[in-house]
């Protein structure tokens, strides 16, 4: 069985609270500012692994910015925040070591990604998200 989990970019939604402009298409998603706000964040569910480990180890973001920069990711399994950093600029590429252990539940996962555009012409791109368990 796989030890990975990918979605692609294009089932993303925007935040109830820090809402983004999200543009789908076939091959992933377009996040741009919503009014005049130059923040935002963008959500994306991730079903449990199918080898049914709750142990998560890395997160990869395969994206494009243009103008803008990911300044916070959260993770959240269940009801339960397991992962919450703070950088500006964060790289979502890969992250290693998350070392996040959700067990014994089976829930699915929710990435959080907040956004900071330069300008109301700034995107970023996400093409696909990954998860990868132990």
């Amino acid at each position: 069985m796989a030890d990975w989990i990918s979605v692609p970019g294009n089932v993303i939604v925007s935040d109830a609270d820090s809402p983004v402009v999200i543009a789908n298409h076939a091959d992933g998603a377009m996040v741009k500012p919503s009014g005049g706000n130059l923040k935002g964040v963008f959500h994306v569910s991730v079903p449990s692994a199918p080898n049914g480990s709750a142990k998560l180890k890395k997160l990869e973001v395969r994206h494009t910015h243009i103008l803008s920069k990911t300044v916070g990711i959260k993770i959240v399994y269940g009801n339960s925040l397991m992962y919450d950093s703070q950088a500006s600029p964060l790289n979502i590429a890969s992250i290693d070591n998350l070392g996040i252990d959700g067990e014994p539940d089976r829930f699915a996962w929710d990435v959080a990604i907040e956004v900071e555009f330069s300008g109301q012409n700034s995107i970023l791109l996400v093409s696909c998200v990954t998860l990868t368990f132990q």
